[in-house]
């Protein structure tokens, strides 16, 4: 294995040897990426916390298990096509908000389902609260708070693990050997 490190730059020596580091952001870091150095009028870092949504019908299945209904997929199915001929503008984050009982998510969301923000990150508001390098300090709110608390300057506060909290490393890449 060491010949392999050392063909792949692995060695201290080595010209291109390149030093990588995880850490959680800070607050103002987390802001930038959240999107507040863009947009910095827009509380969420996008344009708007609403937009109108359309839902497949052939989804009804999937979202039966998925908000843990009881109901039939059949009527899933008519309340999909009756909520999509009304056209609602709904909260286009993963927050406590108010979306027909087959849009529920009782626990965090796949990381893909809603819009991603300029730089292309998903979930910076909503879903789940991300950690800081300030102890106690979660931003971006989460799938169990309100939408006020998903805001990019609202600040969460936590003591310990719990659901609907994560986290989003910031990697920082060296190459010291290069002067």
């Amino acid at each position: 294995t060491e010949a392999l490190a050392n063909r792949h730059g692995f060695d201290p020596q080595h010209p291109n040897y390149l030093v990588m580091r995880y850490r959680l952001p800070t607050e103002a870091e987390w802001e930038y990426a959240a999107g507040g150095s863009v947009v910095p009028h827009e509380p969420y870092g996008v344009p708007s916390a609403q937009n109108r949504v359309q839902v497949n019908p052939d989804a009804a299945e999937y979202l039966r298990t998925r908000a843990g209904t009881a109901q039939p997929v059949d009527q899933i199915r008519q309340d999909i096509k009756a909520f999509n001929k009304a056209a609602p503008e709904i909260t286009q984050f993963n927050c406590q908000r108010s979306v027909p009982y087959f849009m529920a998510l009782p626990t965090p969301g796949y990381v893909f389902d809603l819009p991603q923000n300029y730089y292309g990150l998903y979930h910076m508001a909503g879903n789940v609260a991300e950690l800081t390098q300030e102890p106690g300090l979660t931003k971006g709110g989460s799938y169990r708070d309100s939408l006020a608390a998903c805001a990019i300057k609202a600040r969460g506060r936590y003591t310990g693990p719990s659901a609907g909290i994560g986290f989003r490393c910031v990697c920082e890449i060296a190459f010291p050997n290069h002067h």
